[in-house]
């Protein structure tokens, strides 16, 4: 284990120049019980719309998570999934309204302290950037309906168009 050296790190002086946070959305961000962005987008698709989702996450997951398989044979599989997954909300015309719904449905629940320390990160002007393989537009709205969308933050995820 390598240990931090005390005197390099009371050298560093840490500001909005040189310090940003990075942070994963779907039970990160939210609690282990609270359902991902990909679930909360597909509840008013019906059922044979999450039969196909699930599905699919039955192919891919295992894959995701099985460390024989080479680095560019995993890749190439969750390219696939994702864009499978993408193309499912397509197919059956996933709409502006049916996201709001489907957020206000959803069982998305922020973490304990989670709210306040969005608000620390933006009242001190440090950047905060998520990084999620969930859905970018189902996370962008509960934020905004969370009133915590602010400014300093910044995401990397997948969008539908719609």
């Amino acid at each position: 284990m390598k240990y931090i050296n005390n005197e390099k790190l009371n050298k560093i002086k840490l500001n909005t120049q040189n310090f940003y946070v990075a942070i994963d959305f779907d039970r990160t961000m939210t609690t282990l019980n609270s359902s991902d962005s990909w679930d909360v987008a597909g509840k008013l698709l019906g059922e044979e719309f999450n039969e196909k989702i699930l599905n699919l996450y039955q192919i891919y997951r295992p894959i995701e998570l099985d460390y024989n398989i080479s680095f560019e044979d995993k890749t190439k599989a969750m390219e696939i999934w994702y864009r499978d997954c993408v193309n499912l909300y397509y197919d059956y015309h996933f709409t502006k309204k049916q996201l709001e719904d489907s957020i206000e449905m959803g069982n998305l629940i922020f973490r304990k302290g989670c709210l306040e320390f969005l608000k620390y990160m933006y009242n001190n002007n440090i950047p905060v950037i998520i990084l999620s393989a969930g859905i970018g537009n189902i996370i962008e709205k509960f934020l905004e309906i969370n009133n915590c969308y602010y400014n300093n933050i910044f995401m990397i995820s997948n969008f539908i168009r719609i």
